[in-house]
């Protein structure tokens, strides 16, 4: 079924027979892209409601959480939301919490929230959640291990179709590397981008084959001049460019390996789905003192079945407290369960089995929760 994604959708009397579903998306292409999947992969009509904000958002995001209201949006935002209401919900991001809630209390939808959303747990359906947001156990949460991709089979196999003309020359196996860039708590600087390139020769001259080489938006420019000159194997390099074809999906389709800058979730879960042997490369830690101090503490506090320990959890279910966001949980979680390893090390094996896609797994989870609520209605009549 195509996806709805005009803001005032009007649907068939086909349509009606199934849930009626809204996907809130606000600044982050990243985030939307996220759930834009869920809602194409729930195949339900639904249709795309714009955050817009006009007031700056308060600093306290547990007291802003605990609201429902419409107040903080544009007027052109604002009148999006009327009926006919949706009978389901899909949102992420703490800014969306007060219009899910809002949305709530003029119907009987139903919410599901990607991330984290910095508010109490319990008013939503379901919360689905990754390593990296730490949030505790809880009836309505679901743990996935890594965030949804927009990134189908179709897609992929199109990309690929595309670009494999341009890669026929290259020797195999092929090695596609992904290369990031500068965030909040990494760096890339000069030095890592020469041990990037001498690992990327090694590791080609090991597999006598070629690399796939693409940058991102965040790479910066020294880093990409660097590697262009150090990368003496065979290989293709790709630079990233708002206005050019990206071969990054075709990479993810053909490639047999993958190097990855631990700089983005995405980009690193899309290779790990692949099930094929992925290595990490670890960028440069510029973690603040004060961040790294509140994760330690987060661990103490939530450390065994103390009385602590159980009323931290409880006000984190509350939307009193929010743990810190700590990405390095994912990949330590990716390390552990051997679907990758550290660049140069050995345990990249790749997995044996296919792996579930965490959007089929958030779809089967929304899809249960629909289903229970119709058992339920059905027993009660």
């Amino acid at each position: 079924m195509k996806a709805r994604t005009s803001d005032r959708a009007s649907y068939t009397d086909d349509d009606r027979t199934l849930p009626q579903v809204w996907v809130l998306q606000g600044h982050r292409t990243g985030d939307n892209l996220q759930v834009q999947a869920l809602a194409d992969g729930l195949g339900w009509p639904w249709a795309s409601k714009t955050l817009e904000w006009q007031k700056r958002l308060p600093r306290w995001t547990p007291l802003y959480g605990r609201s429902a209201h419409l107040n903080h949006l544009t007027p052109k935002a604002r009148g999006a939301f009327a009926p006919p209401w949706p009978d389901l919900v899909l949102s992420i991001g703490w800014r969306s919490v007060p219009v899910t809630r809002w949305i709530k209390s003029q119907c009987n939808a139903r919410l599901v929230h990607l991330g984290r959303p910095r508010a109490p747990l319990a008013p939503f359906d379901l919360v689905l959640t990754t390593p990296q947001y730490r949030l505790p156990d809880s009836p309505n949460v679901v743990q996935l291990s890594g965030p949804l991709t927009a990134m189908s089979p179709d897609m992929l196999t199109a990309s690929a179709a595309a670009w494999a003309p341009q890669l026929a020359d290259l020797p195999g196996p092929w090695t596609a590397v992904l290369v990031g860039g500068d965030t909040p708590t990494l760096r890339f600087p000069s030095e890592a981008a020469d041990v990037l390139a001498a690992a990327c020769n090694r590791h080609a001259a090991q597999n006598q084959g070629a690399l796939l080489i693409a940058t991102s938006p965040r790479t910066p420019a020294r880093v990409t001049e660097i590697l262009r000159q150090s990368i003496t194997a065979p290989s293709f390099f790709h630079v990233w460019h708002k206005d050019a074809d990206n071969p990054y999906a075709a990479f993810l389709k053909l490639a047999d390996q993958f190097i990855v800058t631990n700089d983005s979730i995405s980009m690193t879960q899309e290779a790990a789905l692949t099930g094929r042997p992925l290595h990490i490369f670890p960028l440069t830690s510029q973690d603040r003192w004060r961040d790294s101090a509140m994760r330690s503490l987060d661990g103490k506090l939530r450390r065994g079945d103390s009385a602590i320990a159980r009323v931290y959890l409880r006000m984190i279910r509350e939307g009193v407290l929010y743990p810190p966001k700590s990405p390095s949980d994912y990949f330590q979680a990716l390390l552990r369960d051997g679907r990758a390893a550290m660049l140069g090390k050995p345990g990249a094996r790749g997995q044996n089995v296919p792996v579930l896609p965490e959007t089929e797994a958030a779809v089967q989870a929304v899809r249960a929760l629909f289903e229970t609520t119709h058992a339920t209605q059905t027993g009660n009549t």
